[in-house]
């Protein structure tokens, strides 16, 4: 996980540089402020373009994916596993202590270009990361995608979560999102949906 702490300080760095650039472009007009999408596709972006420039460096893959987004693939060399993190946004979910990814569509699991005789076995994972209200980035974690809930608004199942990068505060290790009975139609309409909802792929420590 070495190389995605890496890729995470990469991110946070670019935030503490030019992140505050963010807010200001929302200031600059009030149509900009009529929800959160605009906040949230310049925070994505900024995400998306920092692992443009610096993953092929690190020694990680870049791949994209339908909807503007991408998967970033780590070979874990110990236990021969091609593991492929999808990046999206998070919300933190204050009730269970963990984190809400809504996907509505199995497809996230596939990896369509996994070959079946290849000596890694594939895994999906996400690389997801939250933000304040002004669009800076909190945390940013690593966690295995075990499925989906039953819920008719779909989130990600995710395993323990793994703090990334070494500016973020310290995250329970066995916090991963329990859906509560109910269903909860609170939808996010945020641009990161996009990749868990549709295409091959298959809002986002």
């Amino acid at each position: 996980m070495d190389l995605m702490h890496q890729l995470a300080d990469c991110i946070l760095e670019a935030f503490s540089e030019r992140g505050h650039k963010i807010e200001k472009a929302v200031q600059s007009d009030r149509a900009f402020r009529r929800t959160r999408r605009p906040q949230s596709s310049m925070g994505r972006e900024l995400v998306l373009s920092t692992i443009d420039e610096r993953a092929t460096g690190l020694g990680l893959g870049r791949i994209p994916v339908v909807g503007g987004g991408c998967d970033v693939q780590c070979l874990v060399e110990e236990d021969h596993t091609d593991r492929r993190f999808r990046v999206l946004k998070a919300d933190p979910d204050p009730e269970t202590g963990g984190y809400d990814i809504l996907c509505t569509s199995e497809s996230i699991m596939t990896i369509s270009d996994a070959e079946p005789d290849s000596l890694y076995r594939h895994e999906r994972w996400v690389m997801a990361y939250t933000v304040d209200d002004t669009g800076m980035i909190v945390d940013i974690f690593a966690a295995r995608v075990d499925g989906l809930t039953d819920d008719r608004v779909p989130r990600l199942r995710l395993g323990p979560i793994t703090p990334l990068g070494t500016a973020t505060a310290p995250i329970d290790p066995n916090t991963g999102f329990q859906p509560d009975d109910e269903d909860d139609f609170g939808v996010s309409f945020d641009d990161d949906e996009d990749d868990t909802a549709e295409g091959e792929i298959g809002q986002a420590m």
